[in-house]
């Protein structure tokens, strides 16, 4: 999500700037002086009167994807419907949830049962550092927030972890670079049969780049790394993986975008005893996810 979030978000100062290009002084000084606000900073291209407004915006999309998955010599296909909401205000404060389930087919060896409640996620960003005009903006922000565990489900942890990171990006003309990293600081399982790990780190950097108003296109390569367990049922060594996620983002309506993507790991993970970690939540953990979905900004 932070790709299309991060170019959704500076492409608002990308038709302001290029709007008021030939448009007169008094003019021009008008709509630089509305990009300022961060409350407005996410708003799409197209809709930047509309979903403007003191009291921030709000986006919600909804998703359906495909994980073919594959640890070690077990494999299978895992069915996912995602939801999220974002929701920006005009205090340099920003509220991201996420929530998904998982729907395991009936050949796959990896688990079982159809809609398996995921982890809800809940991220509280804050706007520490924000400069530069229309076409050079860049900006700094502090992030925390907490992944809940949940019991009974082959699609989710039940540990609660907490989570902290810095996201920065820099705007370059038609152009968007952004870098991330965050840290989840993991709880200790509440299921016996769930593996214990150590931290997790997540360091990523993204390219946005938009095509025309109607056309955003992102792509995003992290590294994940994943910490030892406690105990003698703990992970025994650190893992780690890197995955590549190209979207695209196509506008069909003011208040409607079409959203296309796909994760696409670095390498296999051979230790089968890593299912047991309930890794679903970190994108690119046991395979490649293709994904379409719709996006109402309101």
């Amino acid at each position: 999500f932070f790709t299309l979030f991060l170019i959704s978000k500076y492409s608002f100062a990308l038709v302001d700037y290029t709007e008021s290009y030939d448009a007169p002084p008094a003019q021009t000084k008008t709509q630089v002086k509305r990009i300022a606000p961060a409350a407005t900073s996410v708003a799409s291209s197209n809709n930047v009167v509309s979903r403007s407004g003191p009291s921030g915006m709000f986006e919600i999309s909804a998703d359906y994807g495909v994980i073919d998955a594959q640890v070690g010599d077990q494999s299978g296909k895992v069915n996912v419907t995602s939801f999220e909401a974002h929701f920006e205000t005009s205090y340099n404060i920003w509220l991201n949830t996420q929530w998904a389930m998982g729907s395991f087919d009936e050949t796959s060896s990896l688990g079982t049962g159809s809609s398996q409640k995921g982890n809800p996620q809940v991220i509280l960003g804050v706007n520490w550092l924000e400069y530069g005009g229309a076409a050079d903006r860049a900006s700094m922000d502090f992030i925390g927030g907490v992944n809940i565990g949940q019991k009974d489900s082959n699609f989710a942890t039940s540990r609660t972890d907490k989570i902290v990171g810095v996201e920065t990006a820099k705007r370059f003309g038609t152009f968007v670079f952004g870098l991330g990293y965050r840290v989840w600081l993991t709880g200790n399982p509440s299921s016996d049969t769930e593996l214990d790990i150590g931290n997790i780190q997540r360091l990523n950097a993204s390219l946005g780049w938009m095509v025309s108003p109607d056309i955003r296109f992102a792509v995003e390569a992290a590294t994940v790394s994943v910490g030892a367990g406690d105990g003698a049922s703990g992970l025994q060594e650190k893992i780690s993986f890197g995955t590549v996620a190209p979207s695209l983002q196509l506008t069909i309506s003011p208040m409607v975008s079409l959203d296309l993507g796909a994760v696409f790991r670095s390498r296999r993970l051979n230790d089968e005893n890593l299912l047991a970690a309930r890794l679903w939540n970190l994108q690119g953990s046991y395979g490649n996810k293709i994904y379409a979905g719709l996006n109402f900004a309101l």
